[in-house]
Formats: C-alpha cells, structure tokens, sequence
C-alpha cells in the first residue's frame, strides 16, 4: 500500500491492478515504480512531468508481461502497461500518453452525455420505461447513439407508430447481428444497426 500511495501521489494517477496480473506481480511493479519515482525525485527535484497529470486523473492499469509489454492507450482513456516493464519506461510511457488518454476521457464523457440526451428524448418521444443495452455482445456508445438517432429521424407516420408499439415499454439495444425479440423481462430487443 505504500508503495501505491507514493507513485499515485507523485504522478497525480490512479493505479490498479489488471485482470492478468498477478498480486505478487502486481507488489513487485509498484515497488520498482517508487524506487523510480523516488530515483528521479532526488535527481530532477519533481516527479510529475507532463501537465495533463494534473488537470486529470488518469487510470493506469497493470497487466501481466505477458499481456502488455509497451504502455498503451485503452479507448475509455485509461493507460495500460506490462508489470514487467523498467521504472523508467512506465514513467516515460505514463508522461507521453497521458495528455492522448485525457483527450479520450473528456471525449467519452461528451459522448456519453450525448447519450444520456437521447435516451432522454427517445424515452420522452415514444413514451419508454428506459432504454439499456442489452445482450451478450457489448454495445459501444457510439452505436446505441446512431440506433436512437435513428429511430428518432424517422418521419411522423412512422414514429407514431412506433410510440404505438413501444410506449410503456423498455427498449433494449443489443449488438449487430441480433434480432428484434422479446427479452425474459418483456421489454422489446432490437439491434442497434436496424434497418
């Protein structure tokens, strides 16, 4: 713990540990991360160097070597690096993708308040209980967006007809390839790249 508290402290990130890594892995990184987070304290007098740490925090995920070996941006934002990389080059990686990762979280923030919007108009517009993702495949935001956009651009013979049919009811998008079914819940299923 203490480990994690110095490198959390001084890079202005939250660190966790992934599904691959192991916990004495996962001890062994965060050791050798202090020790290089405290190596180049003494030296340069700071450990933070890139701005984008202070403005945000970032999620770093630690996966096993054999998982991650460079430092990689995920598409939520969050930075993914190998428990067996060096101190410096998880410093290094953390510093140079830090301002890309910020980017991706305000950007899936703003996509996901974009989403909440329509799922407030779809929900108002055709009367729904709620609107969720259903189904085994994941079901990016990205793609519920387009689904209720949509829906929501048909024209006005089509769209009364579907607030006949779906009003009262839930509305599940589930992943491409699916069909439009009944859900055990009775709410309608349809996929999100309907035609």
């Amino acid at each position: 713990q203490e480990y994690n508290r110095i490198a959390q402290g001084a890079l202005g990130v939250k660190i966790k540990k992934g599904f691959s890594c192991s916990s004495s892995e996962y001890h062994m990184f965060l050791a050798m991360l202090a020790a290089a987070v405290k190596s180049r304290t003494d030296q340069e007098g700071l450990a933070v160097t890139s701005n984008a740490l202070m403005l945000e925090q970032v999620l770093v995920t630690v996966e096993s070597s054999h998982q991650c070996r460079r430092g990689l941006v995920n598409r939520d934002g969050s930075i993914r690096v190998g428990a067996g990389m060096l101190g410096e080059n998880i410093l290094g990686a953390i510093s140079r993708l830090s301002i890309d990762a910020r980017k991706r979280v305000l950007e899936e923030r703003e996509n996901r308040q974009r989403c909440k919007e329509a799922i407030d108009r779809a929900q108002w517009e055709f009367g729904l209980n709620r609107v969720y993702r259903a189904g085994m495949v994941a079901v990016t935001t990205e793609e519920l967006m387009d689904c209720l956009s949509r829906l929501l651009a048909a024209d006005e013979k089509d769209r009364s007809q579907i607030k006949y049919h779906l009003a009262g009811n839930s509305l599940g998008v589930a992943g491409s390839g699916q069909r439009c079914h009944l859900d055990d819940d009775g709410s309608v299923v349809i996929p999100w790249d309907w035609r």
